[in-house]
């Protein structure tokens, strides 16, 4: 007799500095979290663990939940990449989710009707991604208010203490000491809110439903360009 095919959700991160895989099935969840700087070897295997854990197959996953930034642009590109291939192969159905997303919505759980939230993410060295989201009335799916921003520290700062947040919430995994940019007597969400993990990707994607496009908010070579307009300057 065969086996009755499952329904699993498989939720994918590797937007940052931890490859994260989470499987929902049956009404269980299951999450495996590595650190890992080479992210494309593991990731199979540790699909393959996770799996293993649901009891469930490949041929089981019904959808994929993939993060699409913000974040690194190699990391970004393989979750999505995996989205993709799943959905081609297995015929399941591929959302992607900002971090952003992911985040507020964790956090908009704290906060009234009316309330504005800031969400605070860790780019490069001394730079950070911004978006702020509003708690509408009769329902605690945050909307944005305005599209996320990409400012060094100083500008983070600025911004977030000129925009008089009701709340933060920021990936204090990937940053340690991130909400000392907060605003003087701001609130910040606690710790067990202030990460990204399987599960918020997974509730995250069931309520934003946008294609697994990347989200690049900096531009891969920036650096370089930079470096080259400053030579060229300098001649």
């Amino acid at each position: 007799m065969a086996r009755k095919k499952k329904e699993v959700i498989l939720s994918v991160c590797t937007s940052g500095g931890r490859l994260k895989l989470g499987l929902a099935a049956g009404g269980r969840s299951f999450a495996l979290s590595e650190k890992e700087p080479n992210q494309e070897k593991r990731l199979f295997p540790l699909l393959d663990n996770l799996l293993g854990k649901a009891r469930a197959g490949l041929g089981d996953i019904t959808e994929v939940r993939a993060v699409r930034g913000p974040g690194r642009f190699t990391g970004i590109r393989i979750g999505l990449t995996l989205a993709r291939s799943l959905e081609l192969l297995l015929g399941c159905r591929a959302r992607g989710v900002t971090v952003f997303e992911t985040l507020a919505l964790s956090a908009a759980q704290l906060l009234p009707a009316g309330g504005k939230l800031a969400v605070l993410l860790h780019a490069f060295k001394e730079e950070y991604f911004v978006q702020f989201y509003r708690i509408p009335s009769g329902g605690k799916v945050p909307k944005p208010l305005g599209a996320p921003v990409w400012l060094p520290e100083a500008g983070a700062r600025e911004l977030l203490s000129s925009s008089a947040p009701d709340l933060c919430v920021a990936d204090a995994e990937e940053k340690p000491g991130i909400y000392s940019l907060a605003p003087a007597g701001c609130p910040r969400a606690p710790a067990r809110l202030s990460l990204v993990t399987p599960a918020a990707v997974c509730a995250a994607g069931a309520v934003y439903c946008a294609p697994p496009e990347p989200l690049y908010l900096k531009p891969a070579k920036y650096e370089l360009d930079a470096k080259a307009k400053a030579r060229g300057r300098g001649k």
